[in-house]
């Protein structure tokens, strides 16, 4: 369960850090996808 804490505290660090610039955004919303799925992975992992 921390780890899943970890994943979305890093998710918010690079949202707020990719928003800086347009292209930052569409990078970050590709991405978006990829470590979601991750997320879920480690969540059912850990449950």
């Amino acid at each position: 369960m921390q780890s899943l804490q970890l994943a979305i505290k890093m998710i918010i660090i690079d949202l707020s850090h990719f928003q800086k610039t347009q292209l930052g955004k569409l990078t970050w919303l590709g991405q978006e996808r990829k470590v979601i799925s991750k997320i879920f992975l480690v969540s059912n992992a850990t449950l």
